[in-house]
């Protein structure tokens, strides 16, 4: 009987299953490198954000000048717990009546983000001169269907 069957080197079913295991790997370990890129992505966005916020809020480390604040129902968290809050800065770039400078959102989160910084009467405006103040400072970024949001929260007094 004649061997017509070479005993060394590959048939083509085994190429063919060889290929299409290396190629089955290969797009899991792909899919699996643009998952966590796109991880890395959010998160560098979430640490950028929280970077400009905490930075806005460090530029108020001061109680603001009483001349050019007063307290409003606004701001008034004793008899409004869901009060707005007043807004002593904002997405502007120039100096506002606190000398507040925004930072640059655009290059690090797109044209979306917006930047603000809140004050609040925690106790009440019967003895505003004397207590603390609550300063929030939020940055938002994002498409406006899925949008973040991340404060910093601060006391002055």
């Amino acid at each position: 009987m004649k061997n017509t069957h070479p005993s060394s080197g590959f048939t083509v079913v085994e190429v063919l299953v060889t290929l299409v295991i290396i190629s089955l790997f290969m797009g899991l370990f792909f899919q699996t490198y643009m998952a966590m890129e796109s991880q890395r992505l959010a998160v560098q966005k979430t640490v950028f954000a929280s970077n400009i916020a905490y930075a806005n809020l460090r530029k108020f480390s001061e109680r603001p000048d009483s001349t050019k604040l007063s307290c409003t129902n606004d701001m008034n968290l004793a008899s409004n717990p869901t009060a707005p809050g007043i807004e002593i800065g904002g997405n502007n770039t120039s100096p506002n009546t606190f000398g507040f400078v925004g930072e640059n959102l655009t290059t690090s989160l797109g044209t979306d983000a917006t930047q603000q910084v809140l004050i609040f009467a925690p106790n009440g405006c019967t003895r505003f001169a004397d207590m603390p103040l609550k300063i929030v400072s939020i940055v938002r970024y994002g498409p406006a269907s899925n949008q973040e949001e991340i404060a910093h929260v601060s006391y002055v007094k």
